[in-house]
């Protein structure tokens, strides 16, 4: 709707990298029930071996199809088809690598901490009942499902560890301000206004009357309540709209006084709006000490993400990989695993 598309074109958002490792459960372990054969090839065998174990076809059919749905790749060509088959090896072989490195360090989940995962996840449901008629459609058992985090929170507490001692200092932070200031923090001239919108042009003009006479915009907005009004700011919550984006229609908003209210205007035909002009913006900058904690935030995942990747070269390149099927993978495939997912991405 009109009103949301003013509202994105106004928001400043800064995008902070978070850890949801949990919540990816599903999609990183590829939970499609037991599988003997590789449903694609119809008899499995080995296609590689990570460190003397071997990597079968249904296995890394499954990497694979996990891999292309979690970049959520479109338009698959044959010539495509090598490189994700080794995307999908590469994921195995960090996989692989961080189950040595769990097992070397003897880092184990609790059961409290299994338990707080399956609440997490069971959350991302509306209902327990439907977490487990999502449990029974894919074919995932309980154990599986226990087993396969205890292995992921171990996997996240050595990362933890690899992360400890990690500062931010006030100068990075602030480097970080002025790098990006342009881009993330600039708040063009605009018009701060109060905004409705409705679904037809009789319930804006009765808003439109009942400002006429009058009554307040929070007031209106509880009269015309119905599934006529689609939405409406609260009189304490304006928005700001770029000064750039009032043409057209919208161009008379700009000849109004601080507190008059706009003629109903029609975006489209089930889209009328209506606006109280609250006053006007100059063009700025979010200040550096509004901003400052979020930014130290994205600063320190930033470090974070690179010791992450540090830490899983240098145990890839502690991992042996064979190459037992060269038709399914390019020619560099065995000499070099390219530079791994994170878990954090993943």
């Amino acid at each position: 709707m009109m009103m949301r598309s003013l509202r994105n074109n106004v928001k400043w958002i800064m995008i902070i990298v978070t850890v949801v490792f949990v919540l990816s459960i599903f999609g990183m372990y590829g939970f499609r029930g037991s599988r003997n054969k590789s449903q694609d090839q119809g008899e499995d065998y080995a296609v590689a071996r990570i460190d003397g174990k071997k990597v079968m076809r249904s296995t890394l059919e499954r990497a694979l199809r996990n891999y292309v749905d979690r970049s959520d790749i479109k338009d698959i060509t044959s010539a495509d088809v090598p490189r994700l088959y080794k995307s999908a090896l590469d994921t195995i072989v960090i996989q692989t690598a961080l189950a040595r490195e769990v097992e070397q360090l003897d880092l184990k989940a609790t059961e409290e901490e299994i338990d707080e995962q399956i609440t997490q996840i069971e959350d991302q449901f509306p209902t327990k009942e439907a977490f487990q008629q999502y449990m029974e459609q894919h074919k995932i058992d309980m154990g599986e499902l226990r087993d396969n985090l205890s292995n992921q929170i171990a996997q996240m507490k050595l990362l933890e560890g690899v992360t400890l001692g990690l500062t931010v200092k006030d100068e990075e932070v602030r480097e970080f301000y002025d790098q990006t200031k342009q881009m993330l923090f600039f708040r063009p001239e605009g018009l701060e206004v109060n905004v409705a919108e409705f679904s037809n042009s009789e319930t804006a003009e009765e808003a439109h009357q009942l400002l006429s006479w009058n009554y307040t915009w929070d007031e209106m907005r509880d009269i015309v309540t119905s599934e006529d009004i689609i939405e409406a700011t609260p009189y304490d919550e304006p928005v700001v709209i770029p000064v750039a984006n009032l043409e057209d229609q919208f161009a008379p908003l700009l000849e109004l006084e601080d507190g008059a209210f706009s003629p109903v205007i029609e975006a489209s035909a089930d889209d009328y709006l209506l606006f109280v002009k609250r006053g006007h913006v100059d063009e700025s900058y979010t200040p550096f000490e509004e901003v400052s904690g979020d930014l130290k935030e994205m600063v320190f995942n930033q470090k974070k993400q690179q010791a992450q990747q540090k830490f899983f070269v240098q145990i890839r390149d502690k991992t042996n990989v064979e190459i037992l099927d060269e038709s399914l993978f390019p020619a560099e495939a065995s000499e070099k695993v390219e530079e791994p997912e994170s878990p954090d991405q993943q």
